[in-house]
């Protein structure tokens, strides 16, 4: 199946390797400048704006949870301060078959970014994965639309490579 590699890094620049990879990497530096919380959430923003307007080319209102594994407990979450009340409520409700639609879809991508947790997204007509070093997958078989994602990708400032999975 068509799939296309989101990634914040432009890897023409040798030096991508050296750059942050996890919201756990705030307060350290990069390119000799400390990684704030601002600056992640502005990287972590365009990433779920990408999925929106992705969403919103496959005309999908709607996605469901598969392949659920939580990383930590609600507990952890709550005193690490990774997800606010409204997160650690739907993170407590989130199991294999849930179906996302609106905000919660955005939230859950936050949750994969932040670690918190690891699953699919799948509809019919478009599948979403998340990967280690702030990688995103995107797969579909509609390959016109695809090749539309990638303009949108590019929009928002990020970067994708192409690749098939069986």
């Amino acid at each position: 199946m068509p799939a296309l590699s989101i990634h914040k890094y432009d890897k023409s620049n040798p030096n991508y390797v050296d750059d942050w990879i996890s919201i756990s990497d705030i307060g350290a530096s990069f390119y000799g400048k400390v990684l704030t919380l601002e600056d992640y959430l502005e990287v972590e923003n365009r990433y779920v704006k990408t999925i929106e307007k992705i969403l919103r080319l496959f005309n999908i209102d709607s996605l469901e949870v598969r392949e659920l594994s939580k990383s930590f407990s609600l507990q952890f979450q709550k005193k690490t301060s990774l997800l606010n009340s409204n997160q650690c409520q739907l993170y407590q409700q989130l199991d294999n078959g849930f179906l996302l639609t609106g905000a919660t879809i955005s939230e859950l991508i936050r949750f994969n970014l932040r670690e918190a947790v690891w699953c699919r997204l799948y509809s019919p007509d478009l599948q979403i994965h998340f990967g280690y070093d702030y990688y995103m997958y995107v797969q579909s078989m509609d390959e016109e639309k695809l090749e539309q994602c990638k303009q949108i990708i590019r929009e928002m400032d990020l970067y994708y490579q192409e690749f098939s999975i069986s």
